[in-house]
């Protein structure tokens, strides 16, 4: 279906207001307008030894390397970094200037694409983020929400009381509660949708995703029926009247198989890595198998490489799928601890192959999708209601989009950003009347940011 729609919109936002805190005359800010990076540092090193906590000098400071990040190429990741620096400093300063909150927003999400350039989650946990939500809630505050990643342990603790076949998405409250945050103080009802992209076509082989639920699938040749109860993609195999038909894994096999897992997989498994050869000792511990802590690998596709290590390169081969193992069917089966993985040691499993079974669904229960990463994407954006609500999710798992909605949330409508994302979206960003710009040619339609919210959509 075609898109026949432009948006735009010329918003006072949020984050500090079109009029509000540009510095345009600043001497620093004249200074950095004429490409001379170490004269505008210089002058705001200076004013920062007479008062180290000028929030707006810092905040500038921080616009020194994320201009010059975008002009020296080559040295982006370290301009970056020390914009980040700064700008947590200028927050630190004075968390009620919003734009230093949005500043910070758009390098740490420049810099999310890349685990090598992704900031921490101690440089994050440091924000002051009740003044935050107090004076600066926004787009900038949800992406920075978005990029704190919940830590091992905190997964742990909430998966030890819902237990570990718990969904992401069960735990999702508990493990992100700032993300939960962020939505609550965010109000999307006057948002005006459209749809964001051209809807491709059923096609066997193409993907398709499950998104109104509870949705029948019927069984056909023998297979089991069975019903959706929450969004799933899948892959389209014929049509057949007003249903696709599809393969789905849900019966357990009768094949046993075995394999290697990582040991911390093995919920309870501990271990020491003794000797000069590095050689893990240690039981495993017998019992259900964690799928989010670690894969099922073939045993016979990994090469020993020493006397205590797999051969890291063959992991990659020797991975099943997990479309090929029956649901819940993987236990470990105890047993001293084996060889390496980097310095993680393995533990035996057992687990059943699934017999594949034949299923037709109503097309209405869901929407195409333009390939398998597309559809797990608008599943995604539909399993995500536990945190901003059904209403939301809709409109999203459908590929609409609206002026102003957050860059986050504009990322789990539109099936690919390739260009908008990571270096690419810092590449194109800009210092603007006081915020940060950037505008991105997706499917045919320039989208432009200002502060993280989407301001204006037309053909390109």
């Amino acid at each position: 279906m075609k898109r026949s729609f432009v948006l735009t919109a010329f918003l006072t936002l949020a984050c500090g207001g079109i009029g509000g805190d540009l510095g345009a005359s600043d001497p620093a800010q004249l200074l950095l307008d004429q490409r001379d990076y170490p004269g505008a540092e210089a002058n705001l090193q200076a004013r920062l030894e007479a008062n180290p906590k000028d929030a707006f000098a810092l905040r500038l400071l921080g616009d020194v390397s994320f201009v010059r990040g975008t002009y020296f190429k080559p040295r982006w990741k370290e301009n970056l970094a020390k914009a980040t620096t700064q700008y947590v400093r200028a927050i630190q300063a004075d968390p009620s200037l919003c734009r230093s909150w949005s500043r910070l927003a758009v390098v740490v999400q420049a810099q999310a694409a890349l685990d090598e350039t992704r900031v921490g989650n101690e440089v994050l946990d440091a924000l002051p983020w009740d003044q935050g939500w107090d004076h600066c809630a926004g787009s900038g505050l949800l992406a920075l929400a978005e990029n704190r990643r919940p830590t091992d342990e905190e997964l742990d603790a909430v998966y030890a009381s819902q237990g570990e076949n718990a969904s992401v998405y069960d735990v999702m409250p508990q493990t992100r509660p700032r993300l939960v945050r962020a939505h609550e103080l965010l109000d999307y009802t006057d948002l005006s949708w459209k749809e964001g992209h051209e809807r491709p076509p059923l096609t066997p082989g193409g993907a398709f995703a499950v998104l109104k639920t509870p949705a029948p699938a019927t069984g056909i040749g023998g297979s089991k029926s069975r019903v959706f109860s929450y969004a799933e993609e899948l892959t389209i195999q014929s049509t057949r009247g007003g249903d696709i038909v599809y393969l789905d894994r849900r019966i357990p096999g009768t094949v046993s198989e075995t394999g290697v897992t990582l040991a911390k997989a093995c919920v309870g498994t501990t271990w020491a890595i003794e000797g000069p050869d590095n050689y893990p000792m240690g039981t495993c511990t017998k019992g259900g198998q964690s799928k989010r802590k670690g894969g099922v690998y073939r045993l016979e596709k990994l090469v020993k490489a020493g006397p205590a290590h797999w051969e890291h390169s063959t992991f990659s081969n020797a991975r099943v799928s997990w479309d090929v193992i029956a649901e819940g069917s993987v236990v470990c089966t105890g047993g001293r601890v084996g060889r390496l993985y980097v310095d993680m040691p393995t533990c035996n499993v057992a687990y059943e192959r699934a017999i594949p079974q034949k299923r037709s669904v109503p097309v209405e229960a869901g929407l195409p999708a333009r390939d398998r990463a597309h559809a797990q994407k608008m599943v995604h954006a539909m399993r995500m209601s536990v945190i901003y609500g059904p209403e939301l999710a809709e409109h999203l798992s459908e590929g609409e989009i609206a002026v102003g909605l957050p860059y986050s949330l504009v990322t789990y409508s539109l099936p690919d950003l390739t260009g908008c994302q990571g270096r690419a979206l810092y590449s194109k960003a800009e210092i603007v009347d006081g915020a940060v710009q950037f505008s991105c040619l997706i499917d045919g339609y320039e989208h432009t940011f200002v502060d993280l919210e989407l301001t204006d959509v037309r053909a390109g």
